[in-house]
């Protein structure tokens, strides 16, 4: 029997050791709570026994409880690094529309590719609907955090308006070898225009397409001409794009548009595209396109992601507009300890921890989501390893008194 009664006293040294070297593993762990090993002694009572008599029959595992008690946070500067300062959970799916439900303090959140806010095992994060302006929709209604990459429907370029410098003087002629050019229009021959121009224009995805703009300049001043005179072609990616009139865009002596100031339709490829040179004027040096300006809509790409004291997820697109897309959801229990760890820094519910209730950063009962941190695993290291200690030297004094009793029976199987 007390060889029987030192084995329970090897399991349970064991017990301690495994689990504080659990503890010690995990001591970098994000979300982490340590676990303690909790005994109870063991006592045979047959009817009729006389109790001031009896001995203990060993120990057993009664349980390994948790320790929820707040580990220290770590900046990292990341925004959709959550801690929460106080009690709460972060409430998890597995799956965006189904599975069972976890729960976590470990809050190392990012985006995946379809744009929802997961934690390293993919993991959904759950949140309160909201309105654009932060005022949440529904308490009663939790769904996984969305983060949209672009905001706006894309339009494509229908209109467009340039405004363009042209030179004067012996600059007016650019690169084309004569007036009228010696050979017909060839986009690939600079020598057949006098100046080209490069202009971004979106199509019906709001995705930027190259068109090109080409001068071929027709009539040049001269002693019985004042007027300096462009013949207007256009190709989009590639392909020409044909006016619905002879597209000329003419100057007087002054400089000042006398053609091409009525705005004109290019057309191919199944689309038109109206293009107005307005406000154009002959009178520098150089070439250039002074504004450009179309009606083409691009959808505004996310720029910037915040999460305030309240829990609510602010997105900035572009620059320009800034909307909540929710807010996140916090859970509690009543029993704490009756959670089941289920790896990853995570818990289920269960009968003894009784059914989450959910809330937010900041109100009675939950703790505040502090954005840009993580929170530690509440283990003291230096306190583990005496405990390692201690469970060593328990196991030692088991596996003795192990010992001494196989030499008992040795002595009884000695006896002649």
């Amino acid at each position: 029997m007390s060889a029987l009664t030192a084995l329970t006293g090897l399991h349970a040294a064991q017990a301690d050791i495994a689990n504080t070297s659990n503890n010690i593993a995990n001591v970098n762990t994000v979300g982490y709570h340590k676990s303690r090993t909790e005994f109870a002694d063991l006592y045979s009572t047959p009817p009729f026994s006389d109790p001031k008599k009896q001995t203990g029959l060993g120990t057993r595992l009664a349980h390994v409880g948790k320790s929820f008690n707040q580990g220290s946070f770590e900046q990292t500067g990341n925004t959709l690094d959550l801690g929460i300062q106080g009690q709460g959970f972060f409430a998890l799916r597995p799956e965006k529309d189904a599975g069972e439900m976890t729960f976590s303090r470990a809050g190392a959140f990012g985006l995946n590719a379809e744009g929802n806010v997961v934690n390293a095992g993919g993991s959904y994060m759950l949140s309160y609907p909201s309105a654009e302006d932060g005022t949440v929709l529904s308490k009663s209604i939790i769904q996984p955090l969305y983060v949209p990459s672009f905001r706006g429907d894309p339009k494509q370029t229908d209109n467009a308006s340039i405004t363009l410098a042209v030179p004067t003087g012996s600059n007016a002629q650019g690169t084309q070898d004569a007036v009228p050019a010696t050979l017909a229009f060839d986009a690939d021959d600079n020598t057949t225009y006098a100046f080209s121009t490069p202009f971004s224009i979106y199509d019906t995805e709001g995705v930027a397409q190259e068109a090109e703009l080409f001068f071929v300049m027709t009539d040049i001043p001269d002693a019985t001409n004042t007027v300096s005179r462009y013949e207007v072609h256009m190709k989009l990616d590639g392909v020409p794009y044909t006016p619905s009139s002879t597209m000329t865009l003419a100057f007087d002596e002054s400089g000042l548009p006398i053609e091409g100031e009525t705005p004109i339709d290019f057309t191919g490829d199944g689309r038109t595209i109206n293009i107005d040179f307005a406000d154009s004027t002959q009178m520098t040096d150089e070439f250039a396109v002074v504004t450009l300006d179309h009606d083409g809509v691009s959808p505004r790409g996310l720029s910037n992601l915040e999460v305030d004291g309240n829990g609510i997820v602010w997105a900035n697109y572009s620059g320009t507009d800034t909307i909540a897309l929710g807010q996140v959801v916090l859970a509690n229990f009543t029993n704490l300890n009756g959670l089941s760890p289920v790896g990853d820094s995570s818990y289920k519910a269960t009968a003894v921890s009784g059914m989450p209730y959910y809330g937010q950063s900041g109100i009675s009962g939950f703790g505040n989501i502090r954005s840009g941190s993580l929170e530690q695993a509440n283990v003291d290291l230096t306190a583990e390893l005496v405990d390692l200690i201690a469970s060593q030297r328990n196991y030692q004094a088991s596996a003795k008194a192990l010992e001494t009793s196989n030499s008992l029976s040795q002595t009884i199987l000695q006896l002649r």
